[in-house]
């Protein structure tokens, strides 16, 4: 699963908390990661302890067990067949339950609209994983950092040809340098063709988030890695972000935090 839906999930445990719900985060490890991907998801790399940043964070976090992954991979199925499963549930619909849910110890989904979770908790979460990964932000001013996403994202998510135009112009105006983001290379250069742009050179995802995250100017793809980098550089140094018009996360980082660049 990608860090940044973790860090969604995180924020929904931190919901609990806030209302007096003793509440433990069960994470996949190393151990199941195998039976993880046979069952169709993708694994990314570990670039930070989800241990380390519960407990800081006031929560508790262990390993799933192997009933646990098989229970869980049931819920899973339930969903793709349309059968009847909780999943990404309504905060408040989950709080007014009777205890026998929370005895359950479930609570699956990605929990990504403020029906789902607090923007209190997101910061929290924020500030937590700024302080754990030390970024600090870039004494460079002119810079314009753009996530692009890979060529594995799903076509109405990708950021198109007609946004990456309105960027570079929008980049040439301001005399911004465009400095570019990405885990997938060659879609990079298919979707700017013959525009000029320079590559990040991030050695790992950590890399990257690092330098989303200090930067100053962001223009972020539709995903939740670009998001999480985006509200920490807000909550750090006041960056400025500008998002595609199918942007999926207005609930949080909108208003005079978000600008929609138009191509005219």
């Amino acid at each position: 699963m990608e860090w940044g839906n973790k860090f969604f999930q995180i924020s929904r445990a931190l919901e609990f908390k806030r209302n007096n719900l003793t509440v433990e985060i069960v994470f996949i490890d190393h151990s199941i990661q195998r039976l993880y991907k046979l069952s169709g998801h993708t694994i990314h790399s570990d670039w930070l302890d989800i241990v380390v940043l519960a407990r800081n964070l006031g929560l508790d976090a262990r390993p799933i067990n192997f009933i646990e992954f098989i229970s869980l991979g049931l819920r899973f199925i339930c969903r793709k067949l349309g059968l009847p499963t909780r999943f990404d549930e309504k905060i408040e619909d989950v709080l007014i339950l009777d205890s026998n849910f929370i005895k359950s110890k479930w609570d699956i989904g990605y929990f990504q609209s403020r029906h789902h979770v607090s923007k209190r908790s997101l910061d929290k979460v924020a500030d937590g994983l700024l302080s754990l990964l030390d970024i600090q932000k870039t004494n460079i001013s002119d810079v314009m950092t753009c996530h692009i996403r890979g060529g594995d994202f799903a076509s109405n998510m990708r950021l198109s040809n007609n946004e990456i135009q309105a960027l570079v112009n929008f980049c040439k105006s301001e005399s911004l340098k465009l400095v570019v983001v990405t885990n997938d290379k060659i879609f990079c250069r298919v979707l700017f063709e013959d525009q000029s742009y320079d590559l990040a050179y991030g050695k790992s995802a950590l890399d990257d988030f690092a330098i989303l995250a200090s930067s100053r100017n962001l223009y972020l793809s539709n995903s939740t890695f670009a998001f999480w980098a985006a509200l920490i550089a807000i909550r750090s140094h006041n960056a400025m972000t500008y998002v595609p018009e199918n942007w999926s996360y207005t609930d949080f980082i909108s208003g005079t935090e978000k600008a929609i660049l138009k191509n005219n």
